[in-house]
């Protein structure tokens, strides 16, 4: 069954999520009137979106960072996943449900497995998921990751799209994905990342050969302390 493409990127939609707040993090609605550039320098164009925002430091007088939305040009990242998907599926990261029901809405997926960590965005976005062909794990991603790969789990396709408290101390996102990958390296048939560059991407490949990981497209290198501290782990993993 061939997927209809407007009918994904309108399941992945968040607009039945009501707008609230819970502790440092907020759904969010907004309706620019104008075209907009959006966090990766891409035009939104006007209309009504929800975005999902966490307070911190350096973004408290902005109203909290906005960690994901559901406007078109970022809905789209997704699908390259969702539509090569099939079997059961595991996403590292709730945020809003997009990549969730976005998976939901391939009938050759079976089963989705998503791991968040933060009670706050469970709390303002698991009411809001279908209740079927869904479980979700409270958990550390990273070691859920691990704890998988030793139990023998295993996955048709993996997705990780998480975000990094720096206020809290967190390494880089990519770090972060990298961990992940390299712990499923041999659990998944197919796993892949936002914000994972291609440089990365040769790492993992070269630790492990089998593994197949997605780049998203025009991802350029990264800086080479972050490059060194990812390649690293995947010499001592």
């Amino acid at each position: 069954m061939k997927l209809d493409r407007a009918a994904v990127l309108e399941a992945m939609r968040a607009t039945h999520i009501p707008e609230a707040t819970s502790g440092l993090w907020r759904v969010h609605r907004w309706s620019p009137r104008t075209p907009q550039v959006n966090r990766d320098g891409e035009i939104v164009a006007p209309g009504t979106y929800t975005s999902l925002r966490r307070l911190t430091w350096e973004t408290a007088d902005a109203g909290g960072e906005a960690v994901m939305s559901d406007d078109l040009p970022e809905l789209r990242k997704h699908l390259e996943p969702i539509f090569r998907a099939r079997g059961r599926v595991l996403v590292s990261g709730l945020g809003l449900g997009c990549v969730v029901r976005g998976f939901l809405a391939n009938p050759a997926v079976e089963h989705v497995d998503v791991v968040e960590r933060d009670p706050d965005v469970l709390t303002l976005v698991r009411p809001h998921l279908p209740r079927e062909r869904v479980t979700i794990y409270q958990a550390d991603a990273v070691a859920f990751a691990k704890s998988a790969a030793r139990a023998g789990f295993r996955w048709d396709l993996a997705w990780h799209d998480l975000w990094s408290d720096r206020d809290g101390g967190e390494p880089a996102l990519p770090i972060t994905h990298q961990r992940i990958m390299l712990a499923l390296a041999g659990q998944v048939a197919w796993q892949g990342a936002w914000a994972y560059p291609r440089w990365l991407r040769e790492i993992l490949r070269r630790r492990f050969p089998a593994a197949r990981a997605f780049a998203r497209a025009g991802e350029r290198g990264g800086p080479g302390e972050l490059r060194a501290r990812c390649a690293s782990l995947a010499a001592t993993s």
